[in-house]
């Protein structure tokens, strides 16, 4: 308290007292017992007026005993339910909550976790994955000290990095559910096969079998498409050849989305077979297209995008010049135009008369002035100045799907500085990164109008993009993937629809399905007043739902989960008007939680030993609860605390105001003062 409270707090007794004194003995002399404690409750009742006006503020030293904390997080993925183990966990559970030592010795948090980690609610073990790391790293997270952690799994995780390894802050003590016992089994452990495939060719499938036992085995390995046997091979496994990789080729021949189920004949005695099957789908596409490049000049950029786009063994490149004829450009789905100059006048007359899509690539050899006279989709007011322009990838763009390769340690793209500025729909793969600082102007971007697509690449040197993507991957694979996918895009030719959409045909049943929607007005122009309806069918059980789509920008989104597997059909439309835009997807059978038959408890002994602890299995938690309970590192710690209370919060003292005049006025009025 400080100097000048307590002045004022001798101030306040001075002038209670004076009040007091003046108040009884000013007029009357009388000194008895009575007129005395009057004064006194007087004095009492005003000084405690005064006190609570100066407010002192009052150190309070308060000891407080803070438990332990424990955490105790509980698996709830269905792989628990699926062997049979939800029942133990549930038990467990009611069992630490009942457990008096050690709910006194802790105070004791409850999560549970899946795809990620939760306070715990309920159980109900119907989540499709595990991800025990992201657990673990949740946990560090929100206690700051090392605190001891109860795991209740089975150790199987489906989601995330390997959780084996991690070091947790505090002690983790594994608590193991289910077998630790590997039973007979047959699985198809992985099945690679390519989601696309073009009419009338072979594509591979390559898949691997693992067996685990001590006797000799003979199953046959059936692949079908519908009804109908496309592969089929008999497999002899035991002890010491537990695996297999079988490779073969199959047949696209139809058009549209393949369905195909690859299963193993079972064993008498294995427990789990729904690992003996593994559906997969593979979409044929016929596409046979011819691109041409033009360019009235040599460059780097020519050749790689030619060698880029013809990975593709379904697409072929022509080089020509602009003086091409307009007879020729006939057979192309798309014109690459490489820096156009004056020289392609003729030509871009002939891709607008033809209505042939359009790539065009802009460098330091441009003519800018031609350029923007000869279209109308973009501008770029140009200075005789040029610029490096790094690259910075759009997450948002929605045409059609496509992956960032890291493109912001890419090398820089040379072109003429200036501004552009689009005049028809467009999006942006890329933004510009100009001295480091990022932009929202387009490097790279596609834009649609009247039912023609085009693109445009604002720099040269793309070359070494594909240089760089390869000394990093070791694979041109990735650049050449995200150059055929724009390739794709622009080389389709169909009429303008004034909804476009973009998702995935293929799904598995654990999968997120994300549908875009972007909607355009009878002008071609962004419309994101609208609003759009999705109806959903299942072809399986003919049942419908319908769902709002949510705008994300300029772009209508829907994401689906929880569907079952079966072929679905779609259709998305606008509220008061006739306009719709149909497609359809599949959702194969795969439930990755259902694939185990036992507990991983070498992982699960792993972590304990990295973090000090001790595992058990869940059929003799007695030694861990034991162990907690008697580790004398896990106590209560007691603290003081020094806690300024201001006196205005002593509520009683305003009683004691209201008690000492009250007991005045009695005394005055039994004693005839009044």
């Amino acid at each position: 308290m400080d100097i000048t409270t307590v002045i004022f707090i001798i101030l306040a007794v001075i002038v209670a007292l004076a009040i007091a004194v003046f108040q009884y003995f000013y007029r009357q002399k009388s000194k008895s017992k009575t007129i005395i404690l009057l004064t006194f409750l007087r004095f009492l009742g005003i000084f405690s007026i005064l006190l609570l006006l100066i407010n002192p503020k009052i150190k309070n030293r308060v000891l407080e005993v803070t438990k332990p904390s424990l955490v105790v997080a509980i698996d709830n993925s269905s792989s628990i339910k699926f062997l049979d183990n939800h029942n133990q966990v549930s038990k467990l559970i009611s069992d630490i909550k009942s457990n008096e030592v050690l709910n006194e010795k802790f105070n004791i948090d409850y999560f549970s976790f899946d795809s990620k980690l939760e306070l715990l609610d309920s159980l109900n073990f119907n989540v499709n994955s595990t991800n025990i790391r992201e657990a673990l790293v949740s946990l560090d997270d929100i206690y700051k000290e090392e605190i001891p952690t109860i795991l209740i799994t089975d150790g199987n995780h489906t989601l995330g990095a390997d959780y084996e390894f991690h070091r947790s802050k505090g002690t983790v003590y594994p608590i193991i559910v289910g077998d630790t016992v590997k039973n007979i089994d047959l699985e198809i452990n992985k099945l690679n096969a390519n989601r696309y495939s073009f009419l009338g060719n072979n594509f591979p499938v390559e898949l691997f079998v693992n067996y685990n036992g001590n006797e000799q085995i003979n199953s046959v390995l059936t692949v079908k498409n519908g009804n109908t046997t496309v592969f089929r091979k008999n497999i002899s496994l035991n002890e010491e050849k537990n695996s297999e990789q079988i490779s073969f080729n199959l047949t696209a021949s139809k058009v549209g989305v393949m369905n195909y189920r690859a299963s193993l004949s079972p064993l008498n005695e294995e427990e789990n077979r729904l690992n003996n099957q593994k559906n997969f789908s593979v979409e044929v596409i016929d596409e046979q297209s011819k691109i041409a490049i033009i360019s009235d000049i040599k460059h780097p950029d020519l050749g790689m995008y030619k060698r880029a786009i013809e990975s593709n063994k379904q697409r072929k490149v022509i080089y020509h010049t602009s003086n091409v004829s307009g007879n020729t450009l006939n057979q192309y789905q798309l014109v690459i135009l490489y820096q156009p100059t004056v020289s392609f006048k003729k030509l871009f007359d002939e891709l607008k008369e033809k209505a042939i899509n359009s790539f065009i690539i802009t460098g330091t050899h441009t003519d800018w002035n031609f350029l923007n006279t000869i279209q109308p989709h973009f501008k770029k007011s140009v200075i005789s100045q040029t610029e490096d322009y790094t690259a910075n990838f759009n997450d948002d763009y929605a045409a059609f799907v496509v992956d960032d390769l890291g493109f912001e340690d890419f090398p820089p793209l040379n072109a003429y500085f200036g501004e552009v500025v689009f005049s028809s729909p467009f999006e942006s793969i890329l933004f510009q990164n100009i001295g480091g600082f990022k932009t929202e102007s387009p490097l790279l971007a596609t834009y649609l109008t009247e039912g023609k697509r085009g693109a445009v690449l604002f720099g040269e040197n793309s070359w070494k993009w594909r240089a760089l993507s390869f000394t990093k991957n070791k694979s041109f694979e990735d650049f050449d993937s995200f150059v055929n996918k724009l390739i794709q895009y622009l080389a389709v030719k169909k009429a303008f629809n004034r909804i476009e959409l973009s998702y995935n045909t293929i799904a598995y049943q654990n999968d997120l399905v994300k549908i875009s929607a972007k909607y355009f007005d009878n002008n071609y122009t962004l419309d994101t007043r609208a609003k759009l309806n999705l109806n959903l069918k299942n072809l399986r059980t003919n049942e419908m739902k319908q769902y709002p789509m949510l705008l994300n920008n300029d772009t209508f989104e829907l994401n689906l989960n929880d569907l079952t597997s079966a072929e679905y059909e779609f259709h998305v439309s606008v509220e008061g008007q006739t306009v719709k835009r149909r497609g359809n997807f599949t959702v194969l059978d795969y439930n990755i939680e259902q694939q185990f038959t036992h507990a991983n408890i070498n992982a699960m002994k792993t972590i304990a030993a990295t973090s000090g602890g001790q595992w058990s299995h869940i059929n003799n938690t007695r030694t861990i609860i034991d162990t907690l309970i008697e580790n004398a590192q896990y106590k209560s710690v007691q603290k003081s605390t020094d806690k300024i209370v201001p006196i205005i919060d002593w509520k009683w003292l305003l009683g004691f105001v209201v008690f000492f005049f009250s007991l005045e006025w009695f005394i005055r009025k039994y004693r005839g003062l009044i």
